[in-house]
């Protein structure tokens, strides 16, 4: 898991930290969660992407730079109404997982756009 900005904490790393203390214990039986400093650190590894990146500024954030098309076999990638998935590699996923597929159909997101195709 990665942050954006650090929020007055000494690094993104340490703002995690603190927050999965605020997580429910179990969660750490079903999952492993690792605090990370950039989206290619935290990509590094990972079987599933939850994207939640709202509008990225500078545009696409996973990129075939930062993904690459090794991994997809195994990677699953998540859309939650965000934008950080670069259109290029929309095709490149063989499956898709969206948590409401009424509103799946209807936003701008790169997967959604996949989804109604």
């Amino acid at each position: 898991m990665t942050a954006r900005r650090k929020s007055g904490f000494e690094s993104v790393r340490e703002r995690l930290n603190i927050l999965f203390k605020g997580f429910e214990p179990t969660i750490f039986d079903r999952t492993k969660l690792v605090a990370c400093e950039t989206v290619e650190e935290s990509l590094h590894d990972s079987t599933v992407i939850v994207d939640a990146i709202s509008m990225p500024s500078a545009g696409s954030v996973v990129d075939d730079r930062s993904l690459h098309a090794s991994t997809f076999h195994w990677v699953t990638y998540v859309d939650v109404r965000k934008q950080a998935l670069s259109n290029s590699l929309i095709p490149e996923f063989s499956s898709y997982t969206f948590d409401n597929l009424d509103i799946g159909y209807r936003l701008s997101s790169p997967a959604s756009e996949a989804l109604r195709e």
